[in-house]
């Protein structure tokens, strides 16, 4: 799960996974639904489009750019946003993007604009003129710059993606708890569907009195520890461990 919000920035990985493989480049006309209920990767997210008809009436008549997760992608998916409208919306942009275009965060259509956030990196087992692995928040794009066009005559671009994107959404959904710093969602991870025990980590904030590290403004990554059993481990994390824990890079 990745979650960066607002103007308070938190990222959490719960996994790190290095795949050495290929991005494809596709070229094609017509419209993207028709493109996508084709494509034998993706006839789960198609069920699910289809299902959604904001989504639907976006992709006739708008620009729009949708990362959609493959078969496997869903099958592996344990959220909580299975059937819900909410996910659908995450994975459509209403702007035709293509990679080399790719700006450091894209406003999806969920509501308030929930970003999903674009990073490229370095693989030198790419190949000649595929150095790069692209990802959209935890999900690598397995084939990208699939082209098509709305019935209205708008550009529109398909990234097939390996990952569901998860949107980070508040439960309940108050306006007081969107846009968190990473200090609100570690005192209440729940709310924003982080099942993991965090309390271990927070302990040591308090003791040390570092809750203001994690109110920090844009700019920063934290890596927040899940909570163990070892009482020994954890004393050693003090006031630099969890300064180290926050990095100026997003």
């Amino acid at each position: 799960m990745m979650i960066k919000c607002g103007s308070n920035l938190w990222r959490c990985f719960s996994v790190i996974a290095i795949v050495f493989s290929s991005s494809l480049m596709f070229v094609l006309g017509g419209d993207l639904t028709e493109l996508i209920a084709k494509d034998p990767r993706l006839t789960e997210f198609n069920t699910k489009l289809q299902a959604s008809g904001i989504a639907m009436s976006l992709m006739r008549h708008m620009s729009i750019t949708i990362f959609a997760p493959t078969n496997d992608a869903f099958a592996r998916y344990k959220g909580a946003y299975t059937m819900s409208r909410d996910l659908i919306s995450y994975h459509i942009v209403k702007s035709s993007i293509t990679k080399d275009n790719f700006p450091s965060s894209l406003p999806s259509e969920l509501i308030g604009g929930l970003p999903i956030w674009i990073q490229r990196n370095y693989n030198p087992f790419q190949g000649e003129g595929k150095q790069y692995d692209f990802y959209a928040n935890n999900a690598r794009m397995i084939s990208m710059d699939i082209t098509g066009q709305s019935i209205d005559g708008f550009e529109q671009v398909l990234h097939v993606i390996d990952e569901v994107l998860e949107p980070t959404l508040p439960n309940p959904n108050d306006p007081i708890y969107r846009n968190p710093s990473a200090q609100r969602i570690l005192t209440n991870p729940s709310i924003y569907g982080i099942e993991n025990d965090l309390s271990n980590f927070e302990k040591r904030v308090q003791l040390y009195n570092k809750q203001i590290v994690l109110q920090g403004g844009e700019g920063h990554t934290f890596f927040i520890p899940i909570s163990s059993d070892n009482e020994e481990e954890w004393n050693f994390v003090d006031d630099k461990v969890i300064d180290a824990d926050r990095k100026s890079v997003v």
